[in-house]
């Protein structure tokens, strides 16, 4: 079909009748022809004026017979349409109403070629105008421009009449700048919408709504970076705040529900540490979650455990610098739980009413133990205190923290029994090594502890272990205070020299008798470092009288170990007798001495006097009378390893 057909049959499709009046300037006269349309048929008929048919498809075949200087007149029920110009310039006007809606083109037409239009085209069903290409149908298509009656203005691409990239300026000052969905004017693919109040949409649109992955900077500077899902933020996403206090949140990072924060999330400050992990219902942070509280006046607070609308409610640990409580907590440490000092190693444990312990409860150390009445973390009421390394309590009584008991408070501690002891025992010498003295340091210690002792156990040590195991051994004693009873047993080679008692590690050395002092340990030394237990009774036990492997060198030494002197409250008990030396023999795996000496120690209802002369009776039985055991006291009261 050729381009004046595709003028009555495409432009103006709904012609049912119309006039061709075409002016020459070569000829003045006006031909005046009239088509017919049939529409069943989809054909039409031509005639003049004068009623000759007239051949349209001659007139488009040879443009000439126009003339240079030509205008074209077509006019229908619904349309008009005139056409001025030339071969190679054509302008056109353009009117039709179509169900009421009147469109108006102005602007180049190409009659003899495409038959394209391009112009300006105002349609009053938007109030607007257009000016851009149309295709065949009259729909816009191609580059063009809209401005709508309202003042808003698209430019872009069109397709089938409906952008499908571009730029839409609103008249509310809004801009969209993006791509459209096909076949209707609504946002969507990649696109930026920035509205006039301040907020800029960067990303994804589907149906004119955010959908999918973008970016909102909001007015204020804040700004949410994530997936979307119909205009609302849903699932992951960042969301940041421009301004914050040093320690206020910065950014969140978690999981959105139609717009509001549900499901797992993190609030960190803006050094990144977190301030929240866990649980968050509608915005709120409620379930299970870690905070972390700080300020620039007070220590940072940890509460791990449940949340309800930002405050920890219910099961919780809380921490701070110097306390940790784990329990029941709404709106402070309110219900049962434990509270501990972390600095004073001290806790209670109890129903807490705003923080402090109500009622009874217990109060711990590593001192002692309280049981009974607390008001306001403070002893109140009957009680019962418990001392480590004692096996019974003793009742107490108090008020708002004062003791008001009978007994005086120096006398109730008086009878906390604590116990520790250091045990020692070398085999692995290199000259005369032993047999027995291990096996007796393993038996004294399980031995020593189940009467209550705490044991620091050592074997086959060398100087530099013996020296460090003595350091812990005076610090341990300082740390149980004044009341402490304390005993060092030593099962091993030794040597008196000039009166004094050499105790040897399992390296030592010795040419002479100057290196004794260097290379052993002096025995003084044992009763200088249980000096700070002022109050509480020493024990030494020494089963370290056997066969000096030293004699070659030290002329002047004797055998066995000399008597020692010591302050008041200690005793001190030798495997024999001054000078004399102990043997090395055993009975069931322990010597003689070590093996009574425990037997003794275990039978109820004997004071330590007692045990030892009983260990000494049978040790002078088992050597018969070759080795006596001996001790040197000055134990003021009665000390029992076990009471009845």
């Amino acid at each position: 079909m050729h381009s004046l057909q595709r003028l009555l049959y495409c432009s103006l499709c709904s012609i049912l009748f119309l006039s061709l009046l075409v002016h020459s300037e070569n000829d003045e006269s006006i031909y005046k022809i009239t088509c017919l349309d049939n529409i069943e048929t989809s054909s039409y008929k031509c005639i003049d004026a004068n009623g000759i048919d007239i051949d349209i498809e001659l007139i488009d075949s040879d443009p000439s017979k126009l003339g240079n200087a030509w205008s074209i007149s077509v006019q229908s029920e619904d349309s008009s349409i005139t056409i001025t110009g030339s071969k190679e310039i054509q302008t056109a006007i353009l009117s039709k109403t179509v169900e009421g809606v009147i469109s108006v083109y102005e602007g180049n037409y190409d009659l003899f070629n495409s038959g394209s239009w391009v112009g300006k085209i105002t349609i009053n069903r938007n109030g607007g105008t257009y000016l851009g290409t149309v295709d065949e149908n009259d729909r816009m298509s191609g580059f063009g421009s809209f401005t709508y009656q309202d003042g808003s203005f698209f430019d872009g691409e069109y397709l089938n009449g409906f952008p499908i990239k571009g730029k839409y300026i609103k008249a509310s000052g809004d801009v969209y700048e993006g791509e459209f969905q096909a076949g209707s004017s609504k946002y969507s693919g990649y696109g930026q919408y920035s509205f006039s109040s301040g907020h800029t949409y960067k990303g994804n649109f589907s149906s004119g709504l955010y959908n999918g992955f973008g970016e909102m900077i909001y007015p204020n500077g804040d700004s949410y970076s994530g997936t979307w899902k119909d205009g609302n933020r849903h699932g992951l996403g960042t969301y940041t705040w421009k301004k914050s206090l040093p320690l206020q949140d910065k950014y969140f990072i978690g999981t959105y529900e139609s717009g509001a924060i549900n499901g797992v999330g993190v609030y960190l400050r803006e050094d990144y540490t977190p301030s929240y992990i866990g649980d968050i219902l509608d915005g709120e942070k409620t379930g299970k979650g870690a905070q972390n509280l700080r300020s620039n006046d007070e220590e940072p607070i940890m509460f791990w455990g449940a949340f309800q609308k930002g405050i920890s409610q219910g099961m919780t640990e809380m921490i701070t610098d110097n306390y940790f409580y784990q329990g029941h907590w709404s709106k402070g440490a309110n219900g049962y739980g434990t509270t501990r000092n972390l600095k004073a190693d001290a806790s209670w444990t109890g129903t807490h009413i705003n923080g402090s312990v109500q009622g009874q409860g217990t109060y711990k150390t590593d001192e002692y133990t309280y049981e009974g009445g607390l008001k306001n973390g403070l002893f109140h009421g009957d009680g019962k205190v418990l001392y480590t390394g004692q096996k019974e309590p003793i009742f107490v009584k108090y008020t708002d923290g004062t003791y008001t008991g009978e007994l005086q408070l120096e006398e109730l501690k008086s009878l906390g029994d604590k116990r520790i002891a250091l045990v020692i025992g070398n085999d692995e010498y290199q000259s005369r090594p032993l047999a027995n003295a291990v096996n007796d340091a393993i038996g004294m210690k399980t031995t020593l502890e189940r009467l209550g002792f705490e044991v620091i156990f050592r074997e086959n040590v060398t100087q530099s272990s013996f020296i460090s195991a003595l350091f812990e051994f005076g610090k341990r004693i300082s740390s149980l205070g004044p009341n402490t009873t304390s005993l060092f047993y030593y099962a091993g080679h030794a040597v008196q020299v000039d009166g004094a008692n050499y105790l040897n590690p399992v390296d030592t050395k010795i040419r002479n008798k100057s290196d004794l002092e260097i290379n052993s340990i002096n025995a003084r030394r044992i009763l200088s470092e249980m000096a700070s237990n002022q109050s509480g009774t020493k024990i030494i036990i020494l089963d370290a009288c056997r066969s000096n492997p030293f004699n070659s060198f030290v002329r002047s030494s004797v055998s066995g170990l000399a008597q020692m002197t010591a302050s008041t409250g200690t005793i001190i008990s030798y495997a024999t007798a001054p000078g004399q030396e102990a043997l090395d023999s055993n009975v069931n795996g322990n010597s003689f001495y070590t093996g009574s000496l425990m037997r003794a120690m275990n039978t109820p209802g004997l004071t330590i006097e007692q045990v030892f002369k009983q260990t000494r009776q049978d040790v002078v039985s088992l050597s018969n009378g070759i080795q006596v055991p001996w001790e040197s006291s000055s134990l003021l009261g009665d000390f029992y390893f076990l009471k009845d």
